[in-house]
């Protein structure tokens, strides 16, 4: 509870100073080791990516994305990532992945609901970021 009350201070502390995390365009691209890259094109749906640094935090800690966007969440660091998700509305959740993500192993995630979502490594819950859905 605690961890999702800092997230909602730092979105609430964000959205106060007027940033807007959606971005107007995108990079189709494959990701080459640059973080810079925001996303990337699979098939026929585009995601969003968000990366688990080696230094063991995530590229993106703030994020707002459209509802039908996808995010795709990959690990670059050097331990096994627990990827684990909490909705900030009562009923809603999203399942992370089974098994811990190993180095450059990724996750792909459809958020069902809009609202706010916290996502943390479960090894290590000071790792963890907040997603926006909007309409």
């Amino acid at each position: 509870m605690i961890r999702f009350l800092q997230s909602i201070f730092i979105l609430l502390f964000v959205l106060i100073l007027g940033k807007t995390f959606f971005l107007d365009t995108r990079l189709f691209d494959t990701y080459d080791g640059d973080p810079g890259f925001t996303s990337i094109t699979t098939g026929e749906n585009d995601h969003w990516l968000i990366h688990h640094m080696p230094l063991g935090y995530f590229q993106r800690n703030i994020f707002a994305i459209k509802h039908g966007e996808h995010v795709r969440f990959i690990n670059h660091a050097n331990k096994p990532l627990a990827l684990a998700f909490e909705s900030a509305l009562p009923g809603q959740s999203l399942e992370g992945p089974v098994a811990p993500l190993e180095k450059e192993q990724f996750f792909d995630a459809d958020f069902p609901q809009n609202g706010l979502w916290h996502y943390f490594d479960k090894n290590n819950p000071s790792d963890f970021g907040v997603l926006y859905v909007a309409k």
